[in-house]
């Protein structure tokens, strides 16, 4: 679903219409338990994070690696890049410009839907209020993502003429 989202973006597709909420096999929330389901997760990480203007990522990623960027959210020449580390056994490292935050998405089997956060379950509250999300600071320099994860990795301070407002 990332990888559609990342690939049309660059290809200036506007607007996604996700085929459904609940009810089917593929549906953002469990229509049983209405528990959100692990591309909700991503879903909502995307829409907090993820301007609408693309941008070149600069990075020849490795063959199971997808970089995708995109204009900060709501930051002024801010950048965010999503990693798509899709290789089932080795990390992944990219060289980042700029200290910022990230937010790497995980779960701990494939076929699994309990979502980590940077290492911490990420679940909704009884209310059904969706937790507070927390990134993990990043330093500018060589950063690793683990296999099978989806990371945001937000750079405000990453001065792209593109991104100014």
């Amino acid at each position: 679903m990332l990888d559609q989202f990342g690939s049309l973006a660059q290809k200036s597709v506007k607007s996604i219409m996700y085929n459904t909420l609940a009810s089917s096999d593929y549906g953002m929330l469990n229509e049983e338990t209405l528990e959100p389901r692990p591309n909700y997760w991503a879903a909502l990480l995307w829409k907090r994070t993820m301007g609408t203007r693309s941008l070149d990522p600069g990075v020849v990623p490795a063959k199971n690696v997808r970089v995708y960027a995109q204009c900060m959210k709501d930051s002024s020449g801010g950048v965010t890049l999503m990693v798509l580390n899709m290789d089932k056994t080795s990390d992944t490292l990219l060289k980042l410009p700029v200290a910022g935050e990230l937010f790497s998405l995980s779960s701990p089997d494939l076929f699994s839907q309990t979502v980590l956060l940077n290492g911490k379950e990420l679940r909704v509250g009884s209310d059904g209020s969706v937790p507070s999300i927390q990134g993990e600071s990043s330093e500018p320099g060589t950063t690793k993502f683990p296999p099978l994860s989806v990371t945001f990795v937000e750079m405000p301070s990453a001065g792209n003429r593109q991104c100014v407002r």
